[in-house]
């Protein structure tokens, strides 16, 4: 290959709608000499525009691959048909030809689409619901309208939300009203050792005499003693580009 670099002779990404352009090239060059490349997700699900994404990255990709097979999965064994329908109506204005899904589930429940007019009111209405669902407050009412619905427990009902930040408020409404729940989801990928370690080591790519991001690198992805980073920091502290082979033969020796 070219410059001796070694291609990846297989190649999958998943959820292909969210790459922005810079991933994009990097997936192209990746599959450079390689056999295979499988890319699969939905532009319909494309919600990350605000960070770069485009969900005509498949388009282009169809266009900049000769041959290239394009595979619709129209299959549904998910969702319920009155999920589809709405689905369906929702995104049938998108760009492209029409949406066919076939959907292998029983009949469920209608689906029910709320309007507040604010977050709180939202909040309040989420836990009003569950209430009456698993027969608090407004039982009456909730017998009035569906007799035969059976009274829930706590543990069959979730909510789902898009960000962490809605959660914030829901999970404030339901406590305030005295409905338990368990939250997931809270527990940020940032925080996480290794990409912390990571972020701070790609910071001292770029500012090398960084001698605490580089310290903190070493012992976050690498856990190196404290006498070891404390050497690499003052070795790179007055350089201008940060010499891994000498961090390598450091710790090799070490």
């Amino acid at each position: 290959g070219h410059t001796g670099r070694k291609a990846f002779r297989h190649l999958l990404v998943d959820e292909f709608q969210d790459v922005n352009a810079l991933q994009y090239q990097l997936i192209r060059l990746w599959n450079q000499g390689g056999q295979s490349l499988f890319v699969i997700g939905d532009p319909d699900q494309s919600i990350y525009g605000f960070r770069g994404s485009r969900s005509d990255c498949f388009q282009r990709l169809i266009q900049e691959v000769p041959g290239a097979r394009e595979i619709h999965l129209e299959e549904n064994y998910r969702s319920t048909p009155q999920i589809l329908c709405a689905a369906c109506q929702v995104i049938e204005d998108n760009p492209g030809g029409p949406r066919i899904l076939h959907p292998h589930c029983p009949d469920g429940m209608a689906v029910r689409l709320v309007q507040a007019p604010d977050d709180f009111a939202e909040g309040i209405f989420i836990a009003r619901e569950i209430s009456r669902m698993s027969g608090g407050v407004d039982m009456l009412e909730a017998q009035k309208l569906e007799r035969e619905r059976p009274v829930r427990a706590f543990s069959e009902i979730a909510v789902l939300c898009r960000t962490h930040r809605q959660l914030e408020l829901v999970e404030k409404c339901l406590r305030h009203d005295d409905i338990p729940c368990l939250v997931h989801g809270q527990e940020s990928f940032l925080d996480a050792p290794e990409v912390r370690g990571l972020l701070v080591f790609l910071h001292t790519l770029q500012v090398p005499t960084d001698g605490a991001a580089l310290e903190t690198a070493l012992h976050l992805l690498w856990d190196c003693p404290r006498d070891l980073t404390e050497i690499a920091r003052q070795a790179c502290a007055h350089q201008t580009t940060l010499d891994l082979d000498a961090l390598q033969q450091m710790a090799a020796g070490y």
